[in-house]
């Protein structure tokens, strides 16, 4: 199994700006087996990463910046940080070309994060081609409709937060038809299948649907079949931030 690319989302009412919690999100990236090796003022990553001067710089910009983070060698990677005006910050990672032994990676990373961020909700989403509109389309980067209309749909591994089992009850969590765990920073990890980076994809989008299938009574998810119109759920709430 081979990724072409690879897309983590992060979405949490811990804010990340703040210098401690900014402090540990670093810190358990460059302890992972995919550390960042540069970070910039924005999208341009220029700056050889070093956690203290990241650190320095962000908490000394009035707004909140939107800082990027890269690692420039392989498995490579970019992404960046968002605080949304909506009470939640944003964490978004995207792999290119992944082989066989470095598939696990986003999975590992996404999980070590989600222990120290209790994400509201998160994804890990391989990106396929030849498989249909949705499999890709849950995670295509929509971050400042998320509290408006909601998540996309589920991706090959999600987790739904404290403030989400609020809403859609733990019993209706646990009977997802998936492999369902309690995750380290609250909530629920979701996999569509047992380790699903390395599940064939026509497996994945099969348990993909049967998932939607389940959760789609509870009307969290949104539509975005509107360019710019995204339409949330007849019962989607977010119970935390503003």
């Amino acid at each position: 199994m081979t990724f072409e690319q690879c897309k983590m989302g992060l979405f949490t009412g811990v804010d990340l700006f703040e210098v401690r919690s900014l402090d540990v999100l670093l810190g358990t990236i460059a302890a992972s087996a995919s550390p960042a090796t540069h970070w910039g003022q924005d999208e341009r990553v220029r700056e050889l990463f070093d956690a203290e001067t990241m650190l320095t710089w962000v908490s000394r910009q009035r707004p909140a910046p939107n800082p990027g983070i890269a690692r420039k060698r392989a498995p490579a990677w970019s992404g960046d940080i968002v605080k949304l005006d909506d009470g939640l910050c944003f964490l978004a990672i995207e792999w290119a070309k992944l082989g066989d032994a470095e598939v696990e990676l986003p999975y590992s990373l996404a999980e070590q994060l989600a222990a120290v961020t209790r994400p509201v909700f998160a994804y890990v989403q391989p990106v396929f081609t030849g498989h249909g509109k949705l499999w890709n389309q849950v995670a295509v980067r929509d971050a400042r409709n998320f509290r408006k209309a909601g998540p996309r749909g589920v991706s090959s591994r999600t987790w739904f937060g404290a403030e989400l089992v609020e809403v859609l009850g733990e019993d209706f969590l646990r009977g997802i038809p998936g492999v369902v765990t309690e995750s380290a920073g609250g909530g629920f990890r979701v996999d569509l299948l047992d380790s699903p980076w390395s599940q064939p994809p026509s497996d994945l989008v099969r348990s993909q649907k049967l998932v939607m299938t389940y959760l789609a009574p509870a009307g969290v998810f949104g539509d975005y079949s509107e360019f710019n119109k995204a339409r949330p759920g007849s019962a989607w709430r977010l119970p935390v931030g503003r």
